[in-house]
């Protein structure tokens, strides 16, 4: 329980800043909690073991961007791909591939089931920062655009909606915009 004195040192209008949400999965336990710990700093990171323990991760919270190891027992990397792309409500999570031992095939396949990059194991935690953080820059990007393209199709829908009902009266009248000037 959190004691009253300490309550009253919360300020309400100060916002509280999340980090972006990633998703590591990787089947060698020593990789993942190296690469989580190494991460925490700047990501909220949430590892799983196998594509089996990534779904059931994404179900209880969508992730921002998963990093998934191509090779693992069970469901594997690419089969974890072919899953989130086929799910409507997953389908645009940005995914990266990692692996050392993949075969091009394999990482053709991922990328022809949609997945946004692929990074060759071994790599630098500084890589998979830049990687990771490029790859989130760019989907916050996409998401604004699309944001945008879906208020500016609103506003042309208003305005298509507006003259239609100014052109049904039959009355005299005059339209005037926010600066005072006939607009109809």
């Amino acid at each position: 329980m959190i004691p009253a004195a300490e309550l009253t040192e919360i300020d309400p209008t100060r916002q509280v800043q999340t980090l972006p949400y990633i998703l590591f999965v990787e089947d060698e336990q020593t990789v993942r909690e190296l690469i989580a710990r190494s991460l925490a700093d700047e990501f909220s990171v949430e590892t799983a073991g196998d594509g089996e323990a990534a779904l059931r991760a994404v179900l209880k919270r969508r992730p921002d961007l998963v990093v998934t190891d191509l090779v693992m027992p069970g469901i594997s990397g690419i089969e974890l791909v072919r899953t989130l792309r086929s799910t409507p409500s997953t389908a645009t999570i940005p995914i990266l591939m990692i692996s050392g031992r993949a075969p091009d095939e394999l990482r053709i396949m991922g990328f022809e089931l949609g997945a946004d990059s692929y990074l060759p194991k071994p790599y630098t935690e500084r890589e998979l920062r830049v990687r990771i953080r490029a790859m989130l820059q760019s989907e916050r990007v996409r998401r604004e655009a699309a944001g945008r393209e879906a208020q500016q199709q609103a506003e042309k829908r208003g305005i298509a909606e507006r003259a239609a009902l100014l052109q049904s009266i039959t009355d005299a009248f005059y339209a005037l915009d926010r600066n005072w000037r006939f607009n109809y």
